[in-house]
């Protein structure tokens, strides 16, 4: 008597585009190591459904440099805090009591105002003048007065945080030049589609031929989509349990 395989029902949907993407290279994987002759499986349509994972695979690279776009906002707003912190302690510590610090802060003001607006400028733009601005301002006649007005880490973090800007900046700028958008909502509709047909000629040859390869197939992917769903509730559940915090706090309030 014939022995019948199932595969298991998934529902792809409810994966997002990393899970949707890892859960195709490893039936592509499941594929290869059965063969597609043993699952009678044309060579097209895993060159297709690769093909589609690889548009998945560069579409979650493209979401990563969407996501370091909000980074390099951030970074953005984080080095002109430094600069207009600088820029301005070099105005205000002109009044100051302490003459020695007065004398520093004049001539750091003198020769660094040329640098007053450079949060304005374009990203690009603003990341060069910044490092002219640390240029000037780690030279060593400037160093007494530096380390007089004890603004040394200031400069440090400047240095640190425009360095990685820049890097983000220039990913992104790669990225939008050598890559056009993936439209994922089709390319999984298709992914999928190839699956569903993958599966129904491994469970039809199974059926007909009774191979070891196929049930073997079979078996492993009733696993991966068990695995793969397990994973799925359980990420949906953490993050169904973080707490929402209000706006005008951060995990950091919550705790003093």
């Amino acid at each position: 008597m014939k022995t019948f395989l199932d595969v298991k029902s998934v529902k792809l949907e409810q994966l997002n585009n990393d899970e949707y993407a890892q859960f195709v290279k490893s039936v592509l994987n499941l594929v290869q190591n059965a063969s597609l002759e043993k699952l009678s499986v044309e060579q097209e349509v895993y060159d297709a459904l690769q093909s589609y994972h690889e548009n998945l695979t560069e579409a979650t690279r493209q979401s990563r440099f969407s996501n370091e776009t909000k980074d390099i906002t951030q970074l953005d707003r984080q080095r002109c805090d430094y600069l207009i912190f600088l820029l301005s302690s070099f105005r205000f510590e002109q009044k100051n009591a302490i003459a020695e610090r007065r004398e520093a802060a004049a001539m750091l003001h003198k020769n660094m105002k040329r640098y007053s607006g450079i949060q304005a400028l374009p990203l690009r733009q603003k990341s060069q003048t910044i490092e002219g601005f640390l240029k000037d301002i780690t030279k060593p006649e400037f160093e007494k007065y530096v380390n007089t007005l004890g603004i040394s880490q200031t400069i440090t973090s400047l240095t640190e945080v425009n360095k990685e800007c820049q890097k983000l900046i220039e990913g992104r700028a790669e990225s939008q030049v050598t890559n056009k958008p993936i439209n994922t909502k089709k390319v999984r509709k298709e992914a999928t589609k190839l699956y569903r047909y993958v599966t129904r000629c491994a469970s039809s040859s199974h059926a007909v031929f009774q191979s070891a390869e196929s049930a073997n197939f079979i078996t492993l992917l009733n696993k991966l989509i068990t695995d793969t769903m397990n994973a799925n509730k359980q990420r949906t559940t953490q993050n169904a349990a973080k707490p929402t915090l209000p706006d005008n706090k951060t995990e950091e309030t919550t705790r003093q």
